[in-house]
């Protein structure tokens, strides 16, 4: 190199500028940037897009970009370059001292931490799995979990449990929400259905679902589960049910209503909420099945010994292991009896 002459950054083996002059084309990429006379937002870009473009040759002691590289990548250059005498090992001792401060000036955190919209990311990520998979809240505390993710991205820290409930659930459910209520704004006819039930702590609560087309695509997304506190006439279930079509502004586009077949949710689609009701199929073909059993003695005996037989091997794990022996010496696959459900 001639004395006092300026050597060309390396950035430009990944740049080119265009006719206009004022913006240079990524060559790994294919985007436009701006160009304002200097390299700056170009190294910017193959920091964040391309970091891999920013490996330094085995010689960079005169590169006047040599200050993009952290120490880890300098360091792992040692795995792909042939060996370097040891006057060359104290050149480069020397220079990465210097590269360290000017790290520092260029604020690169890149190998040190997640960027905020990385860890955004991932915390969305998180919130959808444990909403998609139905998980427990406290997975973020579980210590598998915690290594797990250790693992995958060391640089991540999952938020607490607490921060969870209190602030990305909400964030997220508050996202989801505008978007289902702009959607729903912007149809004109919906179906709902609807059903009730008794948890293991004996609370109750009402489920509903609106389905409807928009932008020619089927949705059903669950609206609201609702605990139901007093009776359940009727006139409370239309009520619970009220007041859920009317924070989703849908009382005047509903054109039915499924359910079971119970008299309560019946009276109160039909006489309070004035909706027409349209009775569950597959509840009603399970109360068609079951009435033609309860009139069929015959079958009601046989029925009445399948039953007998299943409770058996239930109660008892001698004669399961007994039923898996004689499967396995008869050559047949190892299959459990099951007792049949009259709701289902």
């Amino acid at each position: 190199m001639r004395p006092g002459s300026k050597q060309r950054s390396t950035v430009w083996e990944h740049f080119k500028k265009n006719v206009d002059k004022t913006t240079v084309s990524c060559q790994i990429c294919k985007k436009d940037l701006k160009f304002y006379g200097n390299t700056t937002n170009l190294k910017e870009h193959l920091k964040r897009k391309h970091p891999t473009a920013l490996i330094i040759p085995a010689s960079t002691a005169d590169d006047p970009d040599s200050e993009l590289h952290s120490i880890e990548s300098i360091n792992n250059l040692s795995n792909f370059q042939s060996s370097s005498t040891n006057s060359n090992s104290q050149t480069e001792s020397s220079t990465l001292t210097k590269r360290s401060r000017q790290l520092k000036l260029y604020g690169t955190t890149k190998n040190n931490e997640l960027t905020v919209a990385e860890n955004n990311e991932i915390d969305k990520c998180l919130v959808k799995m444990i909403t998609a998979d139905y998980q427990p809240l406290s997975i973020v505390e579980n210590v598998g979990f915690l290594e797990f993710t250790k693992k995958l991205q060391p640089l991540y820290t999952p938020p607490s449990r607490k921060l969870l409930t209190t602030k990305l659930l909400p964030d997220q459910y508050n996202v989801i929400y505008l978007k289902l209520k702009y959607m729903l704004e912007n149809v004109n006819d919906v179906s709902i259905t609807t059903d009730m039930w008794t948890s293991d702590s004996t609370r109750s609560y009402i489920t509903v679902t609106c389905h409807f087309i928009f932008n020619d695509c089927l949705y059903s997304p669950v609206l609201a589960t609702e605990e139901v506190k007093e009776s359940h006439t009727g006139e409370n279930i239309a009520s619970a049910l009220s007041n859920i079509f009317n924070e989703w502004n849908i009382s005047n586009k509903i054109v039915t209503i499924v359910s079971d077949n119970g008299a309560n949710i019946k009276h109160a689609i039909n006489d309070h909420l004035l909706k027409y009701h349209h009775p569950c199929v597959a509840h009603t073909l399970n109360l068609s099945v079951n009435e033609s059993i309860n009139q069929n003695t015959e079958f009601l005996r046989v029925l009445k010994i399948c039953r007998a037989i299943v409770g058996h091997f239930k109660h008892s794990n001698l004669a399961t292991e007994k039923l898996k022996e004689f499967q396995k010496q008869m050559g047949l696959p190892e299959l459990k009896v099951k007792q049949d459900v009259s709701t289902r």
